[in-house]
């Protein structure tokens, strides 16, 4: 009857009601709460105790819920019996006394309001059969809000111990305990914390018995089972503990040595070839003088002390000559460790080539090498040189001259530097031009000029036959064949008569003032009357 006026209530709500219930469940079902099992406790066998089952929250409320309930460890315990919350007005669960059962119940009443925390799912009853521990957990069936929407919560389980046992603290030697010496009941499984503190003038050894670390004086037992554990003490006798940090030894030698209390002892710090002494550390309250590597030590507790050694440290200075720099490491004073392995890279400027490594240069690996290396085992003072760059001019001339300046064959000149052409024509040759690496040649049409050194050039200096204009002729002849000879001697581009009669004329001026071999035209090799009338059968 009560399930059947729900539904009608259910189905009176708006649909506005619903889509804001359907949103809240959505977002309190992004975050689920936690069931948690308490723990529990039972001292006799044959007792029984109560674990309560609790729900962190519901921010929707709670419709009901069908869970499992199981112990871990049905030889320990059984579950006699489920209580119910006041809201479960409608419940149930299956058999018990059980290992494991199920339980199931709805807020019919709408007790279990949204937003409720901490809600009380049930109160189990536990009978305790056999001394042990085990756990408590909850597997869900479903969990519903006041929605009917599903949660998911997790799960955190009880632990549940049953029984107790005696911790008996003792000592041997001279020193007390936490727990105090004696008897002491705890309850299965539990985890003691344990201390052992010696008097004075004695020191802790160790734990005999089940104990965590029986090495440590604060440590802890798990009373799972009738335990004694004995606190071992023994009288001081101070340990002196040498140890080094770097190359070296000690006097005593480096490990443990044992001294009565009061005891001056005399130390000594000795460091290895390449190695100096720095300082004492660690417990350096009772030395002589912690900066000196020989001193004393009063014995008045455990001490653990610390010779500091330091490899021997050497500056490398370096520079560079003009024309470049030390990229690697750079150019100035740095420090390095005894034979230490220092990468040296010479980088030359533009158009500056590097030389080779000067000064203390023993132990640098190639010294003509831009890139090296250099084994610092002592101060050193090196420089990187640098030269400028240097290139070969070559120099030739065609037939008809020369260059005078600096003259034919290679030379070799700095980057940039300037160097003066002067090139010569023979008689009756002039000059016509440079030619080859010309791009910084001054002025290639100019027998007198000069060549900026930039790179390895090769250039010619190209003369040709001088040939003028005849007296009263503004042209000068021209060889309209190519052959080599000029029959066109009024320089009109044409062989006529006029030439004919310029050649009779000026025949001796042109002996004393053209290149012979250009009017030769009968080849004996001089010009006379005949190359006048072999002109004339030219036309």
């Amino acid at each position: 009857m009560k399930i059947r006026k729900i539904a009608t209530l259910l189905g009176s709500l708006s649909l506005a009601l619903l889509v804001a219930v359907f949103f809240l469940g959505a977002i309190a079902n992004a975050n689920p709460a936690t069931i948690t099992v308490g723990d529990g406790f039972i001292a006799d066998l044959g007792s029984t105790t109560t674990v309560n089952i609790t729900l962190e929250e519901a921010p929707n409320g709670l419709s009901g819920y069908n869970i499992t309930v199981s112990l871990s460890d049905p030889s320990i315990a059984e579950i006699m019996a489920v209580q119910f919350p006041s809201w479960a007005t409608m419940n149930d669960n299956s058999t018990l006394p059980a290992d494991s059962f199920w339980m199931k119940a709805v807020d019919l009443n709408h007790q279990v309001e949204s937003g409720a925390t901490n809600i009380d799912l049930g109160t189990l009853t536990i009978r305790g059969d056999a001394k042990g521990e085990c756990e408590v957990n909850v597997t869900i069936s479903r969990v519903d809000d006041d929605n009917g929407t599903a949660i998911s919560p997790s799960v955190s389980p009880g632990t549940l111990r049953v029984g107790q046992y005696t911790l008996t603290m003792a000592v041997s030697g001279n020193g007390t305990t936490t727990p105090t010496i004696g008897g002491h009941t705890y309850a299965t499984g539990t985890v003691v914390d344990i201390t052992a503190t010696p008097d004075t003038y004695w020191y802790f050894v160790n734990w005999t018995g089940d104990v965590a670390n029986n090495t440590l004086a604060s440590t802890s037992v798990t009373v799972d089972a009738n335990k004694t554990v004995t606190a071992n003490f023994a009288q001081v006798n101070y340990t002196l503990t040498m140890a080094v940090n770097g190359n070296g030894n000690t006097t005593p030698a480096i490990g443990d040595h044992s001294y009565a209390n009061g005891t001056v002892m005399d130390i000594t710090a000795t460091p290895d070839t390449y190695w100096h002494f720095v300082n004492w550390t660690g417990n350096v309250s009772t030395i002589g003088n912690v900066n000196s590597s020989t001193t004393t030590i009063n014995m008045a507790g455990n001490y653990s002390i610390v010779a500091n050694f330091a490899i021997d440290r050497y500056d490398l200075n370096i520079t560079s000559s003009d024309g470049g720099n030390v990229s690697t490491p750079g150019e100035g004073t740095y420090t390095y460790n005894y034979s230490e392995v220092v990468d040296l890279v010479a980088t030359p400027d533009a158009n500056y080539h590097f030389v080779n490594w000067t000064g203390d240069t023993g132990t640098i690996g190639n010294v003509s090498a831009a890139t090296t290396n250099i084994t610092m085992t002592g101060n050193y003072s090196i420089v990187a040189n640098f030269a400028i760059d240097r290139y070969d001019l070559n120099i030739t001339s065609s037939d008809g001259g020369n260059v005078s300046t600096p003259g034919e064959g290679t030379y070799t000149y700095n980057y940039s530097e300037v160097v003066n052409l002067v090139a010569t024509p023979d008689a009756n040759y002039h000059f016509v031009n440079w030619t080859g690496d010309v791009g910084t040649i001054a002025d290639v049409n100019s027998s007198t000029t000069n060549v900026t050194m930039d790179g390895n050039y090769s250039i010619t200096a190209n003369f040709e036959l001088a040939i003028i204009p005849l007296p009263g002729q503004t042209n000068p002849p021209t060889d309209r064949d190519g052959d080599g000879l000029y029959e066109d001697f009024n320089g009109n581009g044409d062989l006529d008569f006029s030439d004919i009669v310029l050649f009779f004329h000026y025949k001796e001026w042109i002996v004393k003032n053209e290149p012979i071999p250009c009017f030769d035209f009968n080849g004996n090799g001089r010009i006379d009357f005949a190359d006048i009338v072999k002109l004339f059968e030219m036309i």
